[in-house]
């Protein structure tokens, strides 16, 4: 989503709202502790279908905490 083009329906009706707020429901928990407001996510909605996804700038310390405590997916 981040290159314009939806991955669900291909269409070119992205738009990006930047993690300048964070609302309480987009709160992510690491073990250890929430992310920062600074660390708040960048949200991306396809108008078209209506799908959306989220990216956290992580910072190194996120990142380890991550690998560390949550499941990695292997690919099938």
């Amino acid at each position: 989503m981040q290159n314009g083009i939806c991955p669900k329906c291909q269409a070119q009706e992205v738009y990006r709202m930047d993690g300048n707020r964070l609302y309480a429901q987009e709160v992510v928990s690491l073990k250890g502790g929430a992310i920062s407001k600074g660390d708040a996510p960048h949200k991306y909605l396809c108008t078209n279908c209506g799908y959306l996804e989220y990216y956290l700038p992580l910072t190194e310390e996120n990142l380890e905490m991550v690998k560390n405590n949550w499941v990695r997916v292997m690919p099938e």
